[in-house]
Formats: C-alpha cells, sequence, structure tokens
C-alpha cells in the first residue's frame, strides 16, 4: 500500500473525475500531448478510453478500460501502474482479487468484474484500414483494487497503462492528472468481512484437539496471532494467521488448548492442533501466554512458539500456570510439538516472548501466583529447549532486579539486536515503571534514557516502526486505572523520548499493527463513554512518522472495524493485508466474545534486497575503535516503491551460531554514512558497515551474513559469503 498524501478522511466523499492526456514525448492516442509519433512499425501504445467508478465507495474498485494499438499480430505485456497526488514514482496496481469480483457480479450480474490477463496478448492480424499499417485491441478493463494500494485515506491519483512488446517502443496512456484526476474518497466503510470460526476448529483435522472450552459460543479473547509460512509445506505460498490459545465466557476454566490456523485462500480454520506439555500430560489450556515467531534453521520456515499462560481467561478462577511450551511448524507436517524442557524460571502468566536475531526467543518477566517476576530466559530451537544465558547465571543470577519486576509489559525488537521493554507493573508494588533495555548478546540491562522517564501503563501497545523509533500508544494507568489518551515514541539513537500528545480517544486492550507502508495501524479497544463508563469501539487510528516535536501524527477513522472489539488480534501477513480476528465488546450488557474475522485488503509486498557485490569480503578503509570494518552492500526493490527496514545477522563458517551483526552505520551509497543506522531501507542501493571485531570475529574469518528485509512481515533474506577482511 502505498502511502497517499494525507489531506481528510473521507468514507463519503463525492467522487469527481477528471480524464486527460498527459503529454510524453511520441504524443499519439496513449499520451496525450499532440505531436508526431515515431514510425508506427517499432510502436506500441495504449489509450485509455474509460474510467469507472461504480464500485468504489462500496468495494475500493476502479474500472479503466483501454485499447492497445501497433502493428498487427505483435505480442505484447500490459503494465497497470498508479502515481499519488504529485509524486512522479508510479507504483504497480493491484488486480481485483477473485472472490471480491465473484462477491460484485452476484449483485451486479452485469458487472463484468473479472481479472485481466496482462501477458501474451496478441494485437489483430488485419490493419485498422487508417493508412497506418496499425492495428488496434479490442477493449480491455483493468478492474483496480483502488483501496488494498491506497487505504484510508482521500487522495488524487494518475493511473498508467503501458505495453511493452520485444522490438517496440511501448508509449503509455495516463488517466487522471496532478490536481484534476481521478478522486480516491478513502477506504470503504465496509471494507472489511467476517467468517464465522475465530472460535477454533473443534478439532477439525485432529482428533486429538478439542477446539474451544466447553459450552463456549466459539468466540474468542486474549489470544495470540502470528503470520507463518512454511518451505515445501502445505500453503506454504497462501497467507495464513497461527492463532495460539486465548479464552471465552464459558464456565471455569475457559481457555483455548489449541493453535488454530487461519488459512487467507481457504476463508477458514484450516487445521487445528492441541497443545501438550512435556512436564504435565494431557492437552493445555493457555491465556494470559505469550507467543513469537522463530525461523526454523533446517528449511527457513517460519514457526510459531507459545509459552506458559494459565487455564482461565480470569487469572483469580485458573487452577493451572504453566511452565511449558509448544512450537507450530508446518514441515515437515503441521502440528504442534513440545519444549523438551520447562521454562528454567517456572510458571509465567502476562510475560512477554520476542525473537532476536540470534533467532532464540527472548522471554521476559510475567507474574506467577499474583507475584511480578524479575528474571529472563531465552528459547533455542537448535536445542529446542529453554536455558538462562551463561552470561546472566555467571553473575550469580538471571535476575535483572526490582526494576524489572513486572508483568503486562510490552517487548520490542530494536535495530540494533536489543530488546525494548515498555510499561507494566507489578501487583504488589504499583509504582511507576523505567523502560529497559536488554541486549540478549551481552545478558546486560539498562534502563532507557537513565530512567528519567517513567511509565505507568498496561493494556498498551508497543510497536517498532520502519525508522527505529518504539511508538507506545494508550493503555490503562496502573495507578489510577484511567484509559490513557496520548502515545509517545522513543528514539534509540538519542536514548530518548518524545513529548506525549494526544491522540484523540483514550483507549486500551487495542492492537497496533506495522504496515507495509510504514504507518501504523491502531484498531479497536476499550474507550471512555459520554456516561463516564466505558464501552469497546470500531474505531481506529493511524499513525504516520513526520517531523514534528512529537515525530508522528494520528489520524483516526471512524467505524473502521464491522464490529466493536478488544483483547482482539490484528496481523499482517506477506500481502500486506491485516487480519483482525476475535476478541470481545459489551454488546447486550454483558461480556460477548466474537468469532469473527475482519480483513484490511491492504497490497503491499514485502521489500527483497539483492547483492551487489559477489561475496561480503569487500574492504572498507574506515578503521573504528572497535577494530576492522566491512561493508555489506545491497541493492533494495519494492513494488510499492515504500520500502521498509533490514535485519543483518552472521554466523562464522562451517557451524556457527547465528548473532546480531554490529552495524556501525549505513549510507545510500558509499561516500557518506548516516549518524545512527535505523536500518530503514527504500529502494536502491544501501551500504552497511559492519564492526566485526566488535563482534568478536577475527579478521580472515569465514562467515555468512544474511539481510533479512521487513515490510508488514518479514520476508526472505539474502545470504552472503565471504571472509572478515
Amino acid at each position: 500500500m502505498a502511502r497517499p498524501a494525507i489531506r481528510t478522511l473521507a468514507f463519503a466523499i463525492a467522487i469527481s473525475l477528471v480524464i486527460f492526456g498527459a503529454s510524453c514525448s511520441g504524443g499519439g492516442s496513449g499520451g496525450g500531448g499532440g505531436g508526431t509519433p515515431p514510425p508506427t512499425s517499432t510502436l506500441i501504445r495504449a489509450n485509455i478510453t474509460g474510467v469507472n467508478t461504480s464500485f468504489l465507495s462500496s468495494f475500493g474498485l476502479i474500472g479503466l478500460t483501454y485499447t492497445v494499438t501497433g502493428p498487427p499480430s505483435a505480442v505484447y505485456n500490459t503494465d497497470h501502474s498508479y502515481a499519488v497526488g504529485a509524486s512522479p514514482t508510479f507504483a504497480s496496481a493491484s488486480d481485483v482479487p477473485q472472490g471480491l469480483a465473484n462477491q460484485v457480479n452476484t449483485g451486479n450480474p452485469s458487472a463484468g468484474v473479472a481479472q485481466t490477463q496482462t501477458m501474451n496478448l496478441v494485437l489483430p492480424s488485419a490493419a485498422s484500414g487508417n493508412g497506418t499499417g496499425e492495428v488496434t485491441s479490442s477493449p480491455n478493463t483493468f478492474w483496480w483494487y483502488a483501496y488494498a494500494d491506497l487505504g484510508f485515506f482521500s487522495t488524487t491519483v494518475e493511473f498508467q497503462v503501458l505495453p511493452s512488446s520485444t522490438g517496440l517502443t511501448g508509449i503509455p496512456s495516463i488517466a487522471g492528472g496532478i490536481g484534476s484526476g481521478i478522486s480516491y474518497p478513502g477506504a470503504p466503510s465496509q471494507a472489511s468481512s467476517s467468517s464465522s470460526g475465530a472460535g477454533g476448529a473443534n478439532g477439525a483435522g485432529d482428533p486429538a484437539a478439542t477446539g474451544a472450552p466447553a459450552g463456549s459460543s466459539g468466540g474468542r479473547a486474549g489470544h495470540t496471532a502470528t503470520s507463518v509460512r512454511g518451505g515445501s509445506a502445505p500453503n506454504s505460498s497462501g497467507l495464513n494467521v497461527l492463532v495460539a490459545g486465548g479464552y471465552t465466557g464459558a464456565s471455569s476454566p475457559n481457555a483455548f488448548d489449541t493453535m488454530d490456523r487461519f488459512g487467507f485462500d481457504s476463508n477458514s480454520f484450516s487445521h487445528s492442533v492441541a497443545f501438550s506439555g512435556s512436564m504435565i500430560s494431557g492437552p493445555l489450556q493457555r491465556a494470559h501466554h505469550a507467543s513469537a515467531f522463530f525461523i526454523d534453521p533446517s528449511n527457513g520456515a517460519i514457526k510459531v512458539l507459545a509459552t506458559g499462560g494459565a487455564d482461565d481467561g480470569d487469572l483469580g478462577n485458573a487452577t493451572v500456570e504453566h511452565a511449558t511450551g509448544n512450537v507450530y511448524g508446518f514441515s515437515p507436517t503441521e502440528a504442534v510439538s513440545s519444549v523438551s524442557n520447562s521454562m528454567v524460571g517456572g510458571a509465567r502468566v502476562d510475560h512477554s516472548a520476542c525473537w532476536v536475531p540470534s533467532n532464540q526467543v527472548v522471554i521476559l518477566g510475567g507474574c506467577s501466583n499474583g507475584l511480578a517476576l524479575n528474571t529472563i530466559e531465552h528459547y533455542d530451537p537448535v536445542t529446542n529447549s529453554f536455558f538462562q544465558p551463561a552470561n546472566l547465571v555467571a553473575g550469580g543470577s538471571a535476575s535483572l532486579g526490582a526494576a524489572m519486576e513486572r508483568c503486562d509489559h510490552e517487548t520490542v525488537l530494536l535495530a540494533d539486536g536489543r530488546v525494548f521493554v515498555a510499561g507494566g507493573y507489578n501487583p504488589s508494588n504499583i509504582t511507576p515503571m523505567p523502560c529497559l533495555i536488554y541486549d540478549p548478546s551481552s545478558g546486560d540491562t539498562a534502563t532507557a534514557d537513565g530512567g528519567a522517564t517513567q511509565l505507568v501503563l498496561r493494556d498498551h501497545t508497543a510497536t517498532r516502526m520502519a525508522n527505529g523509533w518504539v511508538l507506545i500508544v494508550g493503555g490503562r494507568n496502573t495507578i489510577t486505572g484511567n484509559l490513557v489518551s496520548t502515545a509517545r515514541v522513543y528514539k534509540p539513537e538519542t536514548d530518548s523520548f518524545s513529548d506525549e500528545i494526544s491522540v484523540d480517544e483514550a483507549r486500551a486492550m487495542h492492537t497496533a499493527t506495522l504496515l507495509g507502508d510504514k504507518n501504523v495501524l491502531v484498531t479497536g479497544g476499550m474507550v471512555n463513554t459520554a456516561g463516564g463508563g466505558t464501552s469497546f469501539t470500531t474505531s481506529a487510528q493511524v499513525f504516520t512518522v513526520d517531523g514534528s516535536t512529537a515525530g508522528f501524527t494520528a489520524v483516526t477513522i471512524f467505524d473502521a472495524l464491522n464490529e466493536a472489539r478488544g483483547e482482539h488480534s490484528a496481523t499482517a501477513t506477506d500481502s500486506g493485508a491485516v487480519f483482525v480476528i476475535g476478541g470481545r465488546n459489551d454488546v447486550g450488557g454483558g461480556m460477548n466474545f466474537l468469532d469473527s474475522i475482519e480483513f484490511f485488503a491492504f497490497s503491499n509486498d514485502v521489500p527483497t534486497v539483492a547483492s551487489a557485490m559477489t561475496a561480503v569480503s569487500t574492504k572498507v578503509s574506515q578503521v573504528t575503535p572497535g577494530g576492522a570494518t566491512m561493508n555489506i552492500n545491497v541493492d533494495v526493490t519494492d513494488a510499492e516503491q515504500d520500502g521498509g527496514y533490514v535485519i543483518i545477522r552472521y554466523r562464522a563458517l562451517p557451524s556457527g551460531l547465528w548473532n546480531s551483526a554490529t552495524i556501525i552505520c549505513q549510507s545510500p551509497s558509499t561516500s557518506s554514512v548516516t549518524d545512527y543506522p535505523n536500518m530503514m531501507v527504500t529502494p536502491g542501493s544501501f551500504a552497511f558497515t559492519w564492526d566485526y571485531a566488535a563482534d568478536g570475529v577475527a579478521t580472515g574469518t569465514d562467515v555468512e551474513i544474511e539481510i533479512i528485509p521487513v515490510g508488514a512481515v518479514i520476508g526472505s533474506p539474502l545470504r552472503l559469503v565471504g571472509k572478515a577482511q
């Protein structure tokens, strides 16, 4: 989803449309602007003849009809792209999904909405008789899924059709234009759709799975949801969200004991498999647990680790708190397995789990039997076990002190591989909490900004933005219980926090999701009502980085969801689409658990990285106090032209473990560097300077370096092999 210029929210703005030809070299009917065209034997051009906005306000679709003119029998392809506002850069336009086309045609039998053939088209063999020797194709209509590319905000766009054929010069046709183009009114109010089944598969696909708790309506809240993919496994190329645990309103215990995969292609929960515990026999019910992805070292598939939790959504009713973990994976078969041991620190609830570039999962804090924990441990997928890092244990304890005693906090991976800890509280001693930064490579923990900023937050969100900042939104004041209506960012490059700013609505129990266009989408949650109470909301907010003192701008979108909800999940997938699953609200006067699934069909692929050199052994003349350095040069491409960020890690060959690479600077070219390596990238060439000596790598060591692009989700890595020199 390319980032449009933010002007005004417009769910019901009248659409104005002016089509004119944009001037381009060669003129002709394809570009407007007049002039004598080149010889027709070398020319193939498009001509947009009409724009259909009948389904724009209801489905986010724009139909663009065009013809292609060129030499008889020419074989050609067509490219469809768009530009936003005054931008000169065109991005690839999304074709209508077949399911949406079927939906439109069912309600409008004469609509004729369909996906468009773009490859290996053939012009007629007979000349048109116009004296030029050219022929013109029959009209073709491209149904542009504009909502997927443009998102929530109104803007003006240009649309371009560009034909291409071997040996011919393609001339585009452009509809719209700067200042008077196609007016996009913002996302349609019914842009999301629902599907029954968020409550679980009730054992479908595995006779051992029990699915929803007995007596459950099928809805769930308090679950975790993670985008997953497999190597050669089932649905490896589809959009899949793995939902783990959660609870419902049934009688105690009321937690779910399954991991359920929702597949976008099948629009249903495709498989349900039971948790199992190595220390406790039988299926385990998990609520108030924590989950995180990791990379399968054998095949690169994305797997999910679920840890701890309790068998009831109300911890006061919980009969068992868990110290175990389970791993979900696609291959070699889709299944859930047990971690080989229990967590070293014992049972935990309301803790956090965060993947780090060593491909381990950091498990931090939480509560046990009502007491806040101050311990930390790791999960290692190589050994399938929990352990306390030696550099913590060697110091006498894995304890991080009273400042760490917290649950209901949030953890975020920073650009340099450290883990940022925000908010939380100690039920036995509710006081303001400093934010923490944990370094998994050294075992060191420090307070952010020297502990000057103290937070009193729970039920908030903390999200790493593409530029490396951490956005903290809303929550509940742990001392007063009031909902919080402010947001702020933590800036690692200066170890400082921005000023808090008001974000219109106080909210807690919401979600925050990094989008492929670098914005952050906040959905739902609990908000204050006019009568002094609280209720759940259908609204959303979009946070965009800007140059203000706060560092961001927040815009509210009303009725972004079909159903008010909180304690739900909102998970981005490989395509950039966001699934909103389950949750609860207070419709009808009591807790109502939702089994509906809504999605925002944003289209924004993960950036790709390619090597700008044959190996990583390019020597850099710069020598820093930390020791020798070398450059890692990559080329970044992105269909939407908005980029993302990268994670860089390394291992010594032949069998060393992965570690986060210490990147001391980055630059678009080798002639300049930035002051702080925030790892953010846009399409183009980048050089990242690795201080390998600081990581304990000796000159001449054979190394493998992995550059992982991240958009809305983690992407496919680029691996380079060479010597540290």
